[in-house]
């Protein structure tokens, strides 16, 4: 909802629940999300600030 009152459209609010599905739920591991993540980033620069915000957790960590 939040982003649909930021003035997201459905196709970006779509990009970035399947960023977090890359993350959360295929299995891979945080390198090789990331990697997948700064691949569609090209096409679909609304996941600069996801992929930015993984970089720097990088020494900490997720939690998943």
């Amino acid at each position: 909802e939040g982003l649909r009152r930021r003035g997201f459209t459905a196709e970006q609010i779509s990009a970035i629940r399947q960023a977090y599905k890359v993350v959360y739920r295929h299995g891979l591991n945080l390198e090789e999300a990331i990697g997948e993540l700064e691949q569609r980033q090209q096409q679909q620069p609304e996941l600069e600030l996801l992929v930015l915000s993984l970089r720097n957790s990088s020494t900490r960590g997720i939690v998943r």
